[in-house]
């Protein structure tokens, strides 16, 4: 599902209210449940990339596990490498945020929320800063996925909505 608008109608407001960053002031933000669990597994690549500058892009990549478990094992430390591998990384692992690209660090951003590997992937302006060969990579990851962009150029098939005056409106298939 792609949610398109112009820039200040609410597209980022949307997913941070989907994955729980922020509460509605009225309403409510229901999921449907299964027999194991409330909510689905939700990663999050915000606009801003929201890396922390203080640790490495692999350690940026394991952080989802770090939060979870407040350790992570030598199978985590792979996965991490591989997803980094996928975003065209390899070799950067070791490099802090700042001594990367925008593009770069977008992917790392990504990485970091496949890392888990979620049930629901929410982006927010998820290819801005990537070259259309990074685009083609990132954005075949098998995951579903609900994307907010101001350009519908950069999204992938899927369903098209809308956020126009605080409303959201079917725009058919992208």
């Amino acid at each position: 599902v792609a949610v398109i608008g112009p820039s200040g109608c609410g597209k980022s407001t949307l997913l941070r209210l989907l994955c729980g960053l922020e509460q509605p002031t009225s309403g409510q933000v229901n999921w449907p449940a299964t027999a194991d669990k409330k909510t689905p597994d939700i990663g999050v690549a915000c606009q801003e990339r929201r890396l922390l500058p203080w640790v490495n892009i692999q350690e940026n990549t394991l952080l989802p596990k770090l939060m979870q478990a407040g350790s992570y094992s030598a199978e985590d430390e792979q996965r991490a490498l591989w997803l980094c591998a996928v975003g065209g990384l390899t070799g950067f692992g070791t490099n802090g945020p700042a001594e990367l690209s925008g593009g770069m660090r977008q992917r790392a951003s990504f990485a970091r929320a496949l890392f888990s590997q979620p049930d629901l992937l929410l982006l927010d302006e998820p290819f801005g800063a990537l070259e259309t060969r990074s685009k083609r990579t990132m954005g075949g990851a098998s995951v579903d996925g609900f994307f907010a962009s101001s350009d519908n150029g950069r999204l992938p098939d899927g369903i098209g909505i809308e956020l126009s005056g605080g409303f959201l409106h079917q725009t058919g298939t992208l």
